[in-house]
């Protein structure tokens, strides 16, 4: 009787130990991948930029054709040592914006200008030449995220822009319009809402880019 006892004991454990068992999927319907929507939470999707760039590399070899054209053109002394030459040359300074449209694509665009002040003495005549170039440009972007963290980004950027440049000198005001744009290598922010940035590259921006921005949603 013990052992007809003990074996309905253990047989009962056995089949409870058995419907205990998660069932097999096949007796459900699948389920449906829920999509990872994260990334739209992590951050706002708008973003303001201001930044101030090293712009010399690439208003200096636009510059520099316009002035040696000018000088041929209208200072064509014995020799081009009697001049003495002072260029300043203005960081360019931009505002950009970009929606994030995916993780890793946000599109937008920016604003930028920068300038270049020259000025020319004749040593001989102590004659002074005044020289500007004044450099605005408006270009749409579009920038790609490898590196897409809570409080730190890394990115790089494409655009391409309408640039107008105005001449000033003692002749008059010549302003002409061409296109140009900006490459970014690497860019990197960290912050969230406010955040600082830095970017490498070249263009209307600067070779050097650095600034601060600020990120925020739509109601």
């Amino acid at each position: 009787m013990k052992r007809l006892y003990l074996t309905v004991t253990l047989f009962m454990f056995f089949c409870s130990a058995i419907t205990a068992q998660e069932p097999l999927p096949e007796f459900y319907p699948k389920q449906k991948k829920i999509k990872d929507l994260s990334w739209k939470t992590q951050r706002p999707r708008h973003e303001l930029q201001f930044g101030i760039g090293d712009h010399v590399m690439y208003i200096s070899e636009i510059s520099d054709n316009w002035y040696d054209s000018y000088d041929q053109r209208n200072i064509n002394w014995f020799s081009s040592d009697i001049y003495a030459k002072t260029r300043v040359y203005m960081p360019a300074v931009s505002a950009s914006y970009h929606y994030r449209l995916l993780k890793w694509l946000s599109i937008g665009g920016y604003v930028s200008y920068a300038g270049v002040f020259t000025k020319k003495t004749n040593m001989i005549t102590d004659e002074n030449f005044l020289f500007q170039d004044h450099f605005l440009a408006i270009a749409p972007s579009i920038r790609f995220t490898y590196f897409n963290r809570k409080y730190v980004t890394l990115y790089s950027a494409l655009a391409v822009s309408m640039t107008w440049q105005i001449c000033v000198d003692d002749i008059g005001t010549m302003p002409w319009s061409y296109v140009r744009g900006q490459f970014t290598v690497l860019g990197i922010t960290a912050g969230n809402k406010w955040f600082g940035f830095m970017e490498s590259g070249f263009g209307n921006k600067g070779v050097v880019t650095a600034g601060f921005g600020y990120r925020f949603d739509s109601k």
